[in-house]
């Protein structure tokens, strides 16, 4: 039995069209009866007719007196041979299959005609009331279709503003945003606006995230530019790979930082250094004189402590030594991995070292369940030499089975 799916667009008028129609034809291709009912296609197949039974085979009537032959009794009938009994066993078995795919159409169809009455108001279900599906389509695209011209500049329109939107922290719900361009995006690509071709997208989507993370734009523009730099432009992501890399911090974020907005905390941003941590550089903490400014001392304290990064937890929280808490695209800074060599190298500082790693690898195992069998940070960060390709250490050394 055919499984009746619960329409997302109810088609109220011109404005729903396109998105109701996609979700009409989307259905119906599951249901394999797309070319039968489609409104835009121009030589439709015939709908297929219920196949005929085939006749049994029945004995031929016995051959009549030639003329001058001596009447005799009534004589037999030519009986059934097995050769056409074998044939008609052939047709029976065809028609069978034919007729089982014909009432599986019948009762698709069916159920495809119901989808379409229950997705709309009322008013054009009566409007359609009584005719074949593809009439129904047909009908309800004359006079609700909108022209190319007026689809493209709403497509347009829409896929403008959401690209235009203002990301800033709180503001919006990013993961939703995502999810809006992605289909915008994908509308606007079916009709080939100018404004997605090529690398557009991937400039407009990182253009509205620098308002809600400015360290994820800062790092995709830099690589965007060194790929086209090394003539490597078929590596550039596209608008859709764009946004699959932010909605992969976002949720990252959602998970390690409750407290922030998902997205803000890719490295720096916003008064955040690489690490996710409140950053003292210039224009970013507060004024002469504020709160801020007052606990610029114990910044210093932590700073010295850790790796010229700043850390609520000092060792506790820092990503150089708990790979387990990176962001997606963090990547080890040389004034960072040098202060840690030579701190490891002071006995007391090792230890609470030591002890940091342990206890935040300990964490992350019961955590997960997992088991970290990659080597250890500590010894990754004494065998770092500047000019390291940190994607093959990443690969060698902090990949946990």
């Amino acid at each position: 039995m055919t499984s009746q799916a619960v329409a997302s667009v109810i088609l109220k008028g011109s404005d729903e069209w396109f998105d109701w129609i996609d979700q009409v034809a989307n259905y119906a291709r599951q249901l394999h009866l797309w070319q039968f009912v489609d409104p835009n296609a121009v030589n439709r197949p015939p709908t297929p007719e219920e196949p005929r039974e085939p006749v049994a085979p029945a004995p031929a009537p016995a051959p009549e007196a030639q003329p001058g032959e001596a009447p005799q009794a009534a004589p037999e009938p030519i009986p059934v041979s097995e050769e056409q009994l074998r044939a008609y066993d052939r047709a029976l078995t065809l028609y069978r299959i034919d007729l089982s795919k014909w009432q599986l159409f019948v009762r698709n169809l069916a159920a495809l005609d119901e989808y379409i009455v229950k997705s709309a108001i009322q008013t054009y279900a009566n409007y359609v009331s009584g005719d074949t599906t593809a009439q129904k389509l047909t009908k309800l695209k004359n006079r609700l279709a909108p022209s190319d011209w007026a689809y493209e500049e709403e497509v347009r329109r829409k896929y403008q503003a959401a690209v235009g939107k203002n990301l800033e922290k709180g503001k919006v719900n990013l993961l939703a945003w995502t999810d809006e361009v992605e289909a915008l995006l994908l509308k606007a690509q079916k009709i080939h606006l100018p404004e997605v071709v090529g690398t557009y997208p991937t400039k407009a989507i990182l253009g509205a995230i620098k308002g809600a993370n400015r360290t994820f734009w800062q790092y995709w523009v830099e690589e965007i530019e060194r790929l086209q730099r090394q003539g490597l432009q078929d590596q550039v992501p596209d608008g859709f790979q764009m946004l699959d890399h932010f909605r992969r911090n976002c949720r990252f974020d959602s998970k390690t930082n409750t407290k922030e907005a998902p997205g803000s905390s890719f490295s720096t941003f916003q008064g955040k250094d690489e690490n996710g941590q409140p950053s003292d550089s210039p224009g970013q903490s507060g004024s002469p004189g504020s709160s801020d400014s007052g606990n610029q001392s114990s910044r210093n304290k932590r700073e010295m402590e850790c790796c010229e990064r700043n850390h609520r937890g000092g060792y506790n929280e820092c990503f150089y030594l708990h790979p387990w808490k990176r962001p997606d695209y963090w990547k080890p800074q040389k004034p960072s991995m040098l202060k840690l060599q030579k701190a490891l190298k002071v006995t007391e500082k090792l230890q609470k070292i030591r002890d940091a790693v342990e206890k935040g690898k300990k964490a992350w195992q019961e955590k997960t369940g997992k088991t970290w069998s990659a080597k250890d940070p500590i010894e990754w960060i004494k065998a770092w030499k500047e000019g390291d390709s940190y994607g093959r250490e990443f690969q060698s050394c902090f990949m946990a089975i």
